[in-house]
């Protein structure tokens, strides 16, 4: 079904558009959920609360792409997970996939956070554009999905040690572009 068809049916009110999101996106959502949570039920519970969510938010949301836009809510709700979860065990993939981008992205500490932050997402959004399609793919499997470096690897049939690579280049890189639009890295940090 497409997905203006599933908006269609949220639209109405129509639970069928819970089972059609389930039957094309599920196994996306829960893809997304356990790259961040590394954990079965509090993946298949994050994904259940993306189509609560989803539901709750359309209408009045009219999404332009549904598999982004419950992407996405995936991806917060099991980032808001880890936050809760954190113990040593659980989250780890995560903090290591944060930890390579904070020496990119300026630290928020002003009251022009919220500015600041659309500011900075226009950025990035602007340099994963630039990107040739399998950088792209590497860089929003590691930094939006979650995704190891060794599953990118698999996926895109490339060394792991090309892989990371890639991934360090396009960090500098990213960091450059962000530090020329004006914005400061964090004091100290260095690009690893």
């Amino acid at each position: 079904m497409e997905d203006k068809n599933i908006i269609q049916l949220f639209w109405s009110r129509s639970e069928q558009g819970l089972e059609e999101l389930h039957r094309k996106y599920g196994n996306f959502l829960y893809r997304v959920a356990m790259n961040i949570l590394a954990n079965r039920e509090d993946s298949e519970e994050c994904v259940n609360d993306t189509y609560l969510k989803t539901w709750e938010s359309i209408p009045p949301a009219t999404p332009d792409n549904l598999k982004a836009y419950t992407g996405k809510i995936t991806r917060n709700i099991a980032l808001n997970r880890v936050k809760f979860n954190s113990t040593e065990k659980r989250g780890k993939n995560v903090t290591l996939m944060l930890s390579e981008l904070e020496d990119c992205i300026p630290s928020s500490d002003s009251v022009l956070d919220e500015y600041y932050a659309t500011e900075l997402a226009a950025i990035i959004n602007t340099y994963v554009n630039s990107l040739d399609e399998l950088n792209q793919c590497i860089f929003v499997r590691r930094y939006w999905m979650g995704d190891p470096t060794a599953a990118i690897a698999k996926l895109t049939g490339l060394q792991e040690n090309t892989i990371n690579w890639k991934l360090f280049d396009m960090r500098k890189k990213l960091k450059q572009a962000i530090e020329s639009a004006g914005h400061a890295v964090p004091y100290g940090k260095q690009s690893k």
